[in-house]
């Protein structure tokens, strides 16, 4: 099965290890279905702002 958008990283925080504190704060916070699917879109809208503020394009132009 492929994930896309906010239940990819709601399945990757639900499969990561609670080692390092990256993982432990990316598996608190993505755990929960609803908060990925509220906060997925504020980080990619942050992420595309940044692209276009260094005049860079998405990896394979994707447009979503």
């Amino acid at each position: 099965q492929i994930f896309h958008g906010e239940d990819c990283i709601n399945r990757l925080a639900l499969l990561s290890s609670p080692s390092g504190l990256f993982n432990r704060v990316n598996r608190t916070i993505f755990r929960s279905a609803t908060l990925s699917s509220l906060l997925y879109p504020v980080l990619r809208s942050g992420r595309n702002l940044v692209l276009r503020l260094l005049g860079r394009k998405k990896i394979g132009g994707a447009s979503h």
